[in-house]
C-alpha cells in the first residue's frame, strides 16, 4: 500500500458560473514614495548618484537656454526622478531621458516646446562654437528617439501628470514672517538657489510640500545667520508638518551639499566647513530624538506600503510584461473592483491523500536473452534469395542487397540475420 496525494482544482463560483478573464494588473498613482522604499529600487544601481546630477544639470542648463520658468523645471525634476527610480539601469541614455522629462513638463505646465527645440538646446550647449537651428535635420533621430520614450514616461507616472511646487509656498511663507527688508537682501536669493538644489534629491519625491518649504527656511536661516530668531521660532505643527519629516529634508539636502559640494549653486557661495558644521547640529538633534530615516520600526514593518514601482521593472527597457496594465486615478474605485472580481478569479484547492493498491510485476529473468520471450530468434545458415546486390545492403544494379558481390541477379551470398534490402522482416 503506497499513499498518493492528488489535488482537484474549483473552476466554478458556486458550481454555476465560469472563472472569468484576468483583469490584468490595476496601476494607481503614487503621490509619495517612502525612504525605505527608495533604498530598495536603488540597492545595485551602478552609478546612481552621478546620473541622477548629471540629469538635473542637464535640465537645469536647457531651461535657462531657452527661459522657461521654475516651475516647469520642478516638474521635469520630479518626472526625471520617477522614471530613474523605476528604470534604475542604464540601457538607455540618461540626457536623452532628461530631455524627455524637460519635453514632457514643457506639455504639462503650458510651456510648448518642440522635441527638436529640446535636442536643439542641448546640442547647442554642448558645443558653442558650432550653433545650430532646431530646423537642422541631424535632430530628426534624436526628437524620435525621445518619442518614443515619452510613452514610457507617461506609463512610470500612472498617467498622474501633477507635481509638487515647494518654491511658491517658500516665497509665501518669507512674505509671511520676514519684512520686505529682512528677506530682500542676502536670505532671499540662497533659499531660492537652495530651493533648486533641493530637486538634486528625494525630498520632493517624499515630503510634502508644506514640509520641503519649512525646512528650506530654517535651512537658510542657519546657513546665512539670518533672522534666526523668527525663523526657528515658528511652530511647525501649526501648518500640519511635522518637526522629524524637517529634519529629513534638511538632512538629505545636507548630505548633498557635503558630499557633492561642487555639483550645487550654493558649493560656489559658502565654504564646505560651514555646512559640516550645520550638519553636526542637525544630526545631534536626531540622535536625541532617536530617529531613523533608513529602516521601518517594528511597528510599522509589517503595515508598510508596497513599493511604487514593479520589481521587474528593474530589468530594463527591455523588459517586458505578459499581462495587461490598466491605470485608475481613483485608489477607492480600484479596491472596490478587486473586492468584487476576486471571488470570480481565485482558484479553490482542496488536498487530500487516499490509498491505492499498486500491482507488482515479477523481475525479468537475468539468464534470459536480452530479445526478449516474445522476440523470435533470427535465421541463420545459407541464404535461398534470388536477389544479388552489391556489398552494404544498398539497392544495386543486380536488385535488393544481400551480402553477396554484385552480380547479375543469381544467388552469390548468404542472407545476414534476415534482412532484405536494409528493412526488417519477422
Amino acid at each position: 500500500m503506497a499513499p498518493a496525494a492528488t489535488s482537484t482544482v474549483d473552476d466554478t463560483v458556486g458550481g454555476n458560473e465560469p472563472r472569468g478573464p484576468s483583469p490584468g494588473r490595476i496601476i494607481t498613482k503614487h503621490d509619495f514614495i517612502c525612504e525605505q522604499h527608495i533604498q530598495n529600487l536603488t540597492h545595485g544601481v551602478p552609478k546612481e548618484e552621478k546620473y541622477r546630477l548629471e540629469g538635473v544639470a542637464l535640465i537645469e542648463s536647457v531651461r535657462e537656454k531657452l527661459g522657461l520658468p521654475a516651475k516647469t523645471f520642478a516638474t521635469a525634476c520630479t518626472f526625471w526622478h520617477k522614471f530613474r527610480l523605476h528604470y534604475g539601469r542604464t540601457e538607455y541614455r540618461f540626457n536623452d531621458a532628461a530631455l524627455t522629462c524637460l519635453w514632457f513638463a514643457c506639455k504639462t505646465e503650458d510651456t510648448q516646446k518642440k522635441s527638436k527645440e529640446i535636442a536643439c538646446a542641448s546640442y547647442n550647449i554642448s558645443n558653442p562654437s558650432d550653433q545650430r537651428t532646431p530646423d537642422d535635420k541631424s535632430f530628426e533621430k534624436h526628437s524620435q528617439s525621445m518619442i518614443g520614450m515619452e510613452r514610457m514616461l507617461i506609463e512610470t507616472l500612472a498617467f498622474n501628470l501633477s507635481a509638487r511646487y515647494p518654491l511658491g509656498m517658500m516665497v509665501k511663507l518669507i512674505k509671511k514672517f520676514l519684512t520686505r527688508e529682512e528677506w530682500s537682501t542676502d536670505f532671499y536669493p540662497v533659499a531660492w538657489d537652495m530651493a533648486f538644489d533641493i530637486y538634486k534629491t528625494f525630498a520632493p519625491l517624499k515630503k510634502t510640500t508644506g514640509t520641503v518649504a519649512l525646512a528650506l527656511l530654517e535651512l537658510t536661516s542657519r546657513l546665512t545667520g539670518l533672522s534666526q530668531d523668527k525663523i526657528l521660532a515658528i511652530n511647525c505643527e501649526d501648518h500640519q508638518v511635522s518637526r522629524t519629516q524637517m529634519l529629513e529634508v534638511m538632512s538629505d539636502l545636507l548630505d548633498l551639499y557635503t558630499q557633492s559640494h561642487k555639483h550645487t549653486r550654493l558649493g560656489a557661495l559658502f565654504p564646505l566647513d560651514k555646512f559640516i558644521d550645520i550638519k553636526i547640529t542637525i544630526n545631534k538633534e536626531i540622535e536625541d530624538r532617536g530617529i531613523d530615516f533608513n529602516s521601518w520600526c517594528q511597528g510599522c514593518s509589517f503595515h508598510a506600503p508596497p513599493p511604487p514601482f514593479p520589481p521587474a521593472s528593474r530589468g530594463g527597457i527591455g523588459n517586458s510584461e505578459a499581462i495587461t496594465k490598466r491605470f485608475i486615478f481613483d485608489r477607492d474605485a480600484a479596491h472596490e473592483e478587486q473586492e468584487i472580481s476576486r471571488p470570480y478569479l481565485e482558484n479553490d484547492f482542496e488536498e487530500y491523500e487516499t490509498e491505492v493498491e499498486e500491482e507488482i510485476h515479477p523481475e525479468p529473468d537475468r539468464h534470459r536473452d536480452r530479445r526478449g520471450p516474445s522476440e523470435p530468434k533470427r535465421p541463420s545458415g545459407p541464404s535461398h534469395g534470388r536477389h544479388g546486390g552489391r556489398r552494404g545492403g544498398g539497392f544495386g544494379p543486380g536488385g535488393h542487397g544481400g551480402h553477396g558481390r554484385q552480380g547479375d541477379g543469381g544467388w552469390h551470398g548468404r542472407r545476414r540475420e534476415g534482412r532484405r534490402g536494409g528493412g526488417n522482416f519477422r
